[in-house]
């Protein structure tokens, strides 16, 4: 943000209508001030992840909230409802991941998963998938391969015996390698890639 811009809170609608503001500053502008949310949604550099994260936040305040009524248990007085739930903003959804933050995840994801196998891409996948479309055909797709990894190299190393099954241990090492790489390019140019030999354990969307 540019230094002649005031501080997140102070931000006005005149603010917002400056070009050269950021994503990175739309999406946290977004998250904490929702009298900017309009403002925000006719910006350029609004991504479409974050216009529909807005569009479903104005959604939601604007439908009706259901009265909730208090309990009573069988023999016991009436527990008045929790106020923290359903009103605190910890338990409203999280605004997209802007374009920056999702390709460094997206890269960091094959890589990892070299070293962690499905460990890695599991987590970031858990974590990311609600607010990236990328990452979450790009998780699928990379546990589809670890899971994939396991199963051939448990069977090249039973037959090992043979001596064979020692090439085949090193062929898969060198692919998964590759495949990493791949994987690492493809997501920091904003696109997901399907790993040749894998089982589609979990379906993945077209993107």
């Amino acid at each position: 943000m540019s230094a002649e811009h005031p501080d997140r809170p102070n931000f006005t609608v005149e603010d917002i209508s400056d070009p050269a503001l950021d994503a990175q500053t739309l999406r946290e502008l977004a998250a904490t001030r929702p009298d900017l949310w309009s403002a925000i949604l006719s910006h350029p550099n609004t991504y479409p992840e974050l216009a529909a994260y807005i569009r479903q936040q104005m959604h939601d305040q604007a439908a009706p909230q259901p009265t909730q009524q208090p309990q009573t248990p069988p023999g016991g007085e009436a527990h008045s409802v929790n106020p923290h739930y359903g009103g605190s903003p910890m338990y409203q959804s999280q605004p997209p991941l802007d374009p920056g933050t999702e390709k460094t995840w997206g890269v960091i994801m094959p890589l990892a998963a070299f070293f962690f196998w499905f460990l890695s891409p599991l987590v970031i996948w858990l974590i990311f998938k609600d607010r990236s479309p990328l990452l979450d055909a790009q998780g699928r797709r990379a546990l589809n391969w670890t899971i994939s990894f396991f199963i051939y190299y448990f069977l090249a190393g039973m037959l090992t015996f043979v001596f064979i099954g020692f090439f085949f241990l090193g062929v898969l090492v060198i692919l998964d390698c590759i495949f990493a790489i791949i994987g690492a390019v493809k997501a920091g140019n904003g696109q997901t890639w399907k790993y040749p030999m894998s089982i589609p354990f979990f379906a993945v969307n077209s993107r």
